[in-house]
Protein backbone atom coordinates (compact mmCIF):
# COMPACT_ATOMS: atom_id res chain seq x y z
CA UNK A 1 0.00 0.00 0.00
CA UNK A 2 1.29 3.26 -0.91
CA UNK A 3 1.75 6.40 1.70
CA UNK A 4 -1.16 8.08 0.29
CA UNK A 5 -3.95 5.07 0.38
CA UNK A 6 -3.00 4.96 4.12
CA UNK A 7 -4.13 8.15 4.65
CA UNK A 8 -7.38 9.19 6.77
CA UNK A 9 -9.36 12.43 5.61
CA UNK A 10 -7.97 14.12 8.61
CA UNK A 11 -4.86 13.88 6.78
CA UNK A 12 -5.78 14.47 3.67
CA UNK A 13 -7.37 18.09 4.47
CA UNK A 14 -4.20 18.70 6.81
CA UNK A 15 -1.59 18.19 4.41
CA UNK A 16 -2.94 20.42 1.89
CA UNK A 17 -3.50 22.95 4.64
CA UNK A 18 0.33 22.32 6.16
CA UNK A 19 1.19 22.57 2.12
CA UNK A 20 0.02 25.47 1.82
CA UNK A 21 0.90 27.52 4.85
CA UNK A 22 4.45 26.46 4.12
CA UNK A 23 4.81 26.20 0.04
CA UNK A 24 7.95 24.53 -1.21
CA UNK A 25 6.74 25.68 -4.82
CA UNK A 26 5.04 29.18 -5.90
CA UNK A 27 1.76 28.80 -6.06
CA UNK A 28 -0.26 28.47 -9.00
CA UNK A 29 -3.32 26.94 -8.96
CA UNK A 30 -3.79 26.36 -12.57
CA UNK A 31 -0.77 23.75 -12.67
CA UNK A 32 -0.46 20.54 -10.96
CA UNK A 33 3.52 21.07 -11.09
CA UNK A 34 6.12 22.25 -13.43
CA UNK A 35 9.57 23.66 -13.36
CA UNK A 36 11.30 26.21 -15.21
CA UNK A 37 14.95 26.48 -14.42
CA UNK A 38 15.37 26.23 -10.51
CA UNK A 39 11.99 27.89 -10.09
CA UNK A 40 9.18 25.50 -9.15
CA UNK A 41 5.18 26.39 -9.76
CA UNK A 42 2.60 24.09 -7.63
CA UNK A 43 -0.74 24.23 -6.80
CA UNK A 44 -2.31 22.94 -3.29
CA UNK A 45 -2.37 19.39 -4.18
CA UNK A 46 1.82 19.94 -5.12
CA UNK A 47 2.84 21.33 -2.14
CA UNK A 48 0.57 18.92 -0.03
CA UNK A 49 2.44 16.16 -1.66
CA UNK A 50 6.02 17.61 -0.67
CA UNK A 51 4.66 17.82 2.90
CA UNK A 52 3.36 14.05 2.70
CA UNK A 53 7.14 12.98 1.28
CA UNK A 54 8.80 15.27 3.22
CA UNK A 55 10.22 17.30 0.13
CA UNK A 56 11.99 20.64 1.11
CA UNK A 57 13.22 21.35 -2.35
CA UNK A 58 10.93 20.03 -5.21
CA UNK A 59 13.62 21.22 -8.25
CA UNK A 60 13.98 17.99 -10.23
CA UNK A 61 10.73 16.24 -8.23
CA UNK A 62 8.35 17.22 -10.17
CA UNK A 63 9.55 16.03 -13.39
CA UNK A 64 9.33 12.63 -11.60
CA UNK A 65 5.77 12.90 -10.85
CA UNK A 66 5.06 14.38 -14.70
CA UNK A 67 6.51 11.00 -16.37
CA UNK A 68 9.70 11.85 -16.85
CA UNK A 69 11.72 9.98 -14.45
CA UNK A 70 14.83 7.73 -14.38
CA UNK A 71 16.32 5.75 -11.69
CA UNK A 72 19.17 8.15 -11.35
CA UNK A 73 16.62 10.96 -10.62
CA UNK A 74 14.60 9.07 -8.26
CA UNK A 75 17.50 7.89 -6.24
CA UNK A 76 18.88 11.29 -5.08
CA UNK A 77 15.63 12.65 -4.64
CA UNK A 78 15.50 13.31 -1.16
CA UNK A 79 11.93 11.74 0.77
CA UNK A 80 10.86 9.96 -2.70
CA UNK A 81 10.83 6.24 -3.30
CA UNK A 82 14.12 4.85 -4.60
CA UNK A 83 12.76 2.73 -7.31
CA UNK A 84 11.60 3.44 -10.64
CA UNK A 85 8.97 0.16 -10.78
CA UNK A 86 7.54 1.47 -7.14
CA UNK A 87 6.94 5.47 -8.54
CA UNK A 88 4.94 3.98 -11.21
CA UNK A 89 3.17 1.79 -8.77
CA UNK A 90 1.89 4.98 -6.94
CA UNK A 91 1.55 7.51 -9.87
CA UNK A 92 -2.09 6.50 -10.43
CA UNK A 93 -2.22 7.56 -6.91
CA UNK A 94 -0.55 11.16 -7.35
CA UNK A 95 -2.80 11.61 -9.72
CA UNK A 96 -6.34 10.70 -7.60
CA UNK A 97 -4.52 12.65 -4.48
CA UNK A 98 -4.15 15.34 -7.18
CA UNK A 99 -7.37 15.43 -7.93
CA UNK A 100 -8.97 15.37 -4.89
CA UNK A 101 -6.83 17.95 -3.46
CA UNK A 102 -7.65 20.12 -5.94
CA UNK A 103 -11.50 19.72 -5.63
CA UNK A 104 -11.17 19.98 -1.88
CA UNK A 105 -9.47 23.14 -2.47
CA UNK A 106 -12.46 24.43 -4.24
CA UNK A 107 -14.82 23.50 -1.36
CA UNK A 108 -16.20 20.83 -3.54
CA UNK A 109 -16.56 17.97 -1.58
CA UNK A 110 -18.41 15.74 -2.88
CA UNK A 111 -16.23 15.17 -6.24
CA UNK A 112 -13.14 15.19 -3.72
CA UNK A 113 -14.58 12.20 -2.12
CA UNK A 114 -14.98 10.49 -5.57
CA UNK A 115 -11.10 10.81 -6.06
CA UNK A 116 -10.68 9.65 -2.24
CA UNK A 117 -12.64 6.64 -3.33
CA UNK A 118 -10.74 5.83 -5.82
CA UNK A 119 -7.34 5.52 -3.56
CA UNK A 120 -9.86 3.42 -0.66
CA UNK A 121 -9.66 5.91 1.08
CA UNK A 122 -12.62 7.10 3.84
CA UNK A 123 -14.70 10.05 2.50
CA UNK A 124 -14.72 13.36 4.24
CA UNK A 125 -17.79 13.94 6.41
CA UNK A 126 -19.81 16.97 5.16
CA UNK A 127 -20.83 19.59 7.94
CA UNK A 128 -23.16 21.66 6.26
CA UNK A 129 -22.44 24.46 8.79
CA UNK A 130 -18.58 24.14 7.72
CA UNK A 131 -19.07 23.36 4.08
CA UNK A 132 -20.79 26.43 3.17
CA UNK A 133 -17.94 27.93 4.73
CA UNK A 134 -14.87 26.61 2.88
CA UNK A 135 -13.50 29.31 0.23
CA UNK A 136 -12.13 28.53 -2.92
CA UNK A 137 -8.12 28.62 -2.51
CA UNK A 138 -6.97 30.75 -5.13
CA UNK A 139 -2.95 31.66 -6.43
CA UNK A 140 -3.75 34.59 -3.50
CA UNK A 141 -5.54 32.82 -0.49
CA UNK A 142 -4.42 34.04 2.87
CA UNK A 143 -3.95 32.04 5.58
CA UNK A 144 -7.41 32.75 6.94
CA UNK A 145 -8.58 30.70 4.01
CA UNK A 146 -6.99 27.80 5.56
CA UNK A 147 -9.00 28.17 9.15
CA UNK A 148 -12.47 26.45 7.72
CA UNK A 149 -10.19 23.92 6.05
CA UNK A 150 -8.52 23.02 9.64
CA UNK A 151 -12.13 23.07 11.56
CA UNK A 152 -13.48 20.59 8.65
CA UNK A 153 -10.32 18.51 9.39
CA UNK A 154 -11.09 18.83 13.13
CA UNK A 155 -14.70 17.33 12.34
CA UNK A 156 -13.53 14.66 11.46
CA UNK A 157 -12.43 13.01 14.33
CA UNK A 158 -15.86 13.61 16.18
Amino acid sequence: MSKIRSLTPKQVIMAMVDGLKNPKTKIQMSTFGYQEGDVCYGCAATNALCQLFDINDPVGWLAIIDDDHDQETVNRTPGFRNSAAKLNEITEDIMHFENAVEFLRRGNLLTANFALSELDINPIRYNNELDSALPRLTDSYALEDLEPYIRLAEFQDQ
